[in-house]
């Protein structure tokens, strides 16, 4: 199995993955979001904006990873959803993903014990900054992925063949050396009877 096998394999799993964690961002962000509006009770300025933006970056997170889940299996060839557009719209996301991660973690104030903190949706809050982390993992995995041009795992995949190759046809060479070797010395010469 080679490498565009791998890959043509993996990116929809992985990218499935992606897509399940950031709906459960999505839900758990618009649950808070929803919530702290219809109270207006958000506990700091921060956390409002961070909640807002990884609510933000959930929905962008998940249209434009279903875009390219999508694309990448019905238009291959396509230089859209190709390994340049990847890794720009890869990149960016983990960008949101780092920022807003990082935000409401601040705006908690790094980690919080629910049972001490009177702060509303205190759980939701410790659930949202997990699954943000978590995204942002997801997201500098595949970003990662991205950047590694596919040329080079398919010449490493051709250098490794042809060495394997060459070894075999070294092997087969000196084999035939051998063998012409022991004919020549269990064969009688001819010689012309005139």
């Amino acid at each position: 199995m080679g490498a565009e096998d791998h890959v043509k394999r993996g990116h929809p799993i992985y990218f499935g993955v992606i897509i399940f964690f950031t709906f459960v961002e999505l839900v758990q962000t618009g649950v808070l979001v929803g919530s702290y509006n219809r109270n207006n009770d958000y506990p700091s300025s921060l956390i409002e904006g961070s909640t807002r933006f990884l609510l933000f970056t959930a929905l962008w997170s998940i249209l434009f990873s279903i875009a390219y889940l999508v694309g990448f299996i019905i238009m291959t060839a396509s230089p859209i959803f190709g390994a340049l557009s990847h890794a720009a719209f890869l990149f960016l996301t983990w960008l949101f993903w780092l920022a807003g991660s990082a935000a409401l973690t601040n705006g908690i104030g790094g980690s919080i014990s629910c049972g001490t903190a009177n702060i509303a949706h205190c759980h939701q809050l410790q659930s949202a900054v997990a699954f943000g982390w978590i995204n942002f993992l997801l997201f500098t995995g595949a970003f990662v992925l991205s950047i590694f041009p596919r040329s080079s795992v398919c010449a490493t995949a051709s250098r490794a063949r042809s060495s394997r190759v060459s070894k075999e046809g070294e092997r087969l060479r000196v084999q035939s050396q051998i063998i012409v070797s022991i004919v020549k010395i269990h064969t009688p010469s001819c010689r012309p009877l005139l």
